[in-house]
């Protein structure tokens, strides 16, 4: 009988399966002496051989050689960079040596924290959760497939969708450990957190696929989240509240059509590089007018009803590393009275040169900006530390701030006495 390799999750440093993974966890063998750091010159003779026969390459087609010179000439470059890739090289940097953070499942981490916090059934309500700067899409698509509440990401980079849904067909077709709770197997190895939540997520992701075949793709708003969209927003919800129903969506003003058609051909033109969204700018902006309501790749601009609806009855407005939109979430949840969650990354002191704590010092660290965001509606808003590594803190709304609620059906309600007597 042969037997199993060793787990490679186990001899890369940690196995989420811990004791039940079906490979062996055995170290291996001491190997002889680590190969020597290839010379500097050897390497850069390889590299430059490597150009040289890329170049005779590129001749010989533009030259339109015969098809067997073609060949012997592919098959030394072949041969070139395997043998330059084949050379041990030094670490090209300092930072090579650091630990990897274990934050592939921070979407899930979230993900649980709303669940657990707010409730399926309240992140459903209305027209469901906004993520805003959803990236990739990968909290909505646990959200929508996972939990079942509505979705719909606000980014002006299009979806990509295609890594989870490999991921669903991939523990579809994998039965190991499907009878067992994601409780369970937290429990046993609950002195790892991080590992925990991983584990748990995995065997959810593997649960759901096993009883649905094919998961759904979130709604996509592509367009940036910025305040002369959203303040439209809060401004006819005050309207609403003054003149009758606050829970009625209020009616679509006369300018934000227009707003959501800019916003839109603005998106088709920024690109996401190692500084962020830039604008690539002006000379394709011809191409992008093909027909009315087209967009550049040739399907349908996103109506300005659907957004005007979406984002006047969201039930909850969250974001998992949103960037410059960070501030700006908070803002919105707090104007129109929606449940919130954001985990800030990055600071943007130099774009938003306004913000300054209580002393008057400018929010130029991932501390202040925590305490800057807290700070205002100190007694709605709370933080707390998320299971996976980095900048894993999410500043959220309380499920029951202090003071009084306000129920939609039955009028203002005593908080203290909600908590003592929960329903």
């Amino acid at each position: 009988m042969q037997s199993l390799p060793a787990c490679k999750h186990f001899l890369r440093g940690r196995c989420l399966y811990a004791d039940r993974c079906g490979f062996p966890h055995v170290a291996p063998p001491p190997s002889a002496a680590p190969a020597a750091p290839a010379a500097p010159a050897a390497a850069a003779e390889a590299a430059l051989a490597c150009q040289r026969l890329h170049a005779r390459l590129q001749d010989l087609r533009l030259a339109s050689a015969p098809r067997d010179d073609l060949s012997r000439a592919i098959a030394e470059l072949e041969a070139a960079r395997a043998h330059l890739r084949a050379l041990p090289r030094p670490r090209a940097s300092r930072f090579a040596a650091r630990a990897r953070l274990s934050n592939h499942e921070k979407a899930g981490a979230l993900r649980h924290f709303l669940e657990e916090t707010y409730g399926a059934e309240s992140l459903s309500a209305g027209s469901g959760v906004l993520d805003v700067a959803g990236g990739q899409g990968g909290l909505a698509f646990e959200l929508l497939n996972l939990v079942g509440c509505r979705v719909t990401v606000v980014d002006p980079r299009p979806l990509q969708l295609a890594p989870f849904e490999r991921k669903w067909q991939k523990l579809r077709r994998s039965h190991e450990g499907a009878g067992r709770s994601g409780r369970e197997e937290a429990a046993a190895l609950e002195d790892d957190v991080v590992a925990a939540t991983s584990r748990r997520v995995h065997l959810e992701w593997q649960r759901a696929a096993a009883r649905q075949p094919h998961p759904a793709a979130p709604a996509h708003f592509p367009m940036r989240w910025e305040e002369k969209l959203y303040q439209l927003v809060v401004e006819g919800k005050r309207r609403v509240a003054d003149e009758a129903d606050a829970r009625a969506a209020p009616p679509l003003p006369a300018g934000f059509a227009p707003l959501v058609e800019e916003l839109a051909e603005q998106a088709e033109r920024l690109a996401w590089t190692s500084k962020g969204l830039v604008a690539t700018g002006g000379e394709e902006r011809q191409s992008l007018h093909a027909a009315p309501g087209v967009s550049a790749d040739g399907s349908r601009r996103v109506d300005a009803h659907s957004v005007w609806t979406t984002l006047s009855d969201a039930s909850a407005v969250v974001g998992m590393h949103p960037d410059g939109a960070t501030e700006a979430i908070v803002d919105f949840a707090l104007a129109t009275g929606k449940i919130f969650a954001v985990v800030p990354c990055c600071t943007y002191s130099d774009d938003f040169p306004h913000r300054v704590d209580a002393s008057g010092r400018r929010v130029t660290s991932y501390d202040s900006l925590i305490r800057f965001l807290k700070s205002k509606a100190p007694d709605k808003i709370g933080v707390h530390q998320l299971p996976f590594e980095g900048k894993n803190l999410v500043v959220y709304s309380l499920p029951i701030a202090l003071g009084t609620l306000t129920c939609g059906d039955c009028g203002p309600v005593d908080s203290s006495e909600s908590l003592q007597n929960p329903a």
